[in-house]
């Protein structure tokens, strides 16, 4: 049985004395479906990170010409691809929690970054009660995007047609 009269958990963002957005908890087929939609940007983001964790920046502290060297060199190319990605994930998320996915971009172009991070927050607050929960929603994120993946790019196989006989057409 299941109970069609469960609501889901909501929130009103105020910015200043405006409503700003109304968003809802999000189930995992609203971030599997940002997780292929947006696919190259996450991919972009984690690829920054692993830039920046393999700095090394202790190691170059000892020296100080090494840390500017590390520093000068490596932390732009990730910064600018925070810069270029980021934005677009984040706007992607507050657009579907509030049911307008495909309003990703005017989020994007018009709402502050810290209005975005309020919203973020709240839509995380609303949507996962414990870190165990975090933990399987997340299990299940992963593993709706891979089968939505699979799905999405699976190559069509050929199909034999039986014959008007009925005998095996292959």
């Amino acid at each position: 049985m299941l109970n069609k009269e469960i609501r889901k958990r909501t929130a009103t963002i105020y910015w200043g004395d405006e409503v700003a957005a109304e968003v809802r908890a999000l189930a995992p087929t609203d971030v599997a479906q940002v997780l292929v939609a947006m696919s190259q940007d996450i991919g972009a983001v984690f690829n920054a990170l692993d830039s920046i964790d393999g700095m090394d920046l202790r190691q170059a502290a000892a020296n100080p010409e090494g840390l500017a060297e590390v520093i000068m060199t490596r932390l732009p190319i990730a910064m600018a691809a925070f810069q270029r990605h980021l934005p677009d994930v984040m706007a992607q998320l507050v657009a579907t929690a509030s049911d307008n996915p495909e309003e990703w971009e005017f989020v994007r172009d018009n709402f502050d970054v810290a209005l975005q991070f309020n919203i973020l927050a709240e839509v995380c607050r609303i949507t996962f009660v414990s870190v165990d929960g975090f933990k399987a929603f997340m299990g299940n994120v992963l593993a709706l995007a891979g089968v939505v993946e699979n799905l999405t790019s699976a190559k069509k196989l050929p199909v034999s047609a039986p014959s008007l006989d009925g005998s095996d057409a292959s």
